[in-house]
């Protein structure tokens, strides 16, 4: 059974840093040799898989639409999110 995380709008904006992984990933810094040689030692390959759709989330949540007034997602998506968060932080 897999846990499932759902968050409110309020929540939702104040725990997933949509606005940071969309900035950071879209500025000139994100196609660097560095960032890509520690996103390599970061992230598997399967999670390497699954954040451009997190990409695409936080640019359509900060850019296009905003965040919904419900989120719901797999704990180790939730997860995900935080380390992308703290990725896009520290670089």
């Amino acid at each position: 059974m897999k846990t499932m995380v759902t968050l409110t709008h309020e929540e939702a904006q104040s725990y997933l840093a949509y606005a940071l992984i969309c900035e950071t990933m879209e500025g000139a810094f994100w196609n660097s040799g560095r960032r890509r040689r520690l996103y390599s030692k970061t992230f598997t390959e399967a999670e390497q898989r699954q954040i451009p759709r997190i990409k695409a989330t936080a640019h359509k949540w900060c850019l296009v639409t905003g965040v919904p007034e419900k989120v719901r997602m797999r704990y180790s998506t939730y997860l995900l999110w935080q380390k992308l968060a703290m990725f896009c932080a520290e670089i």
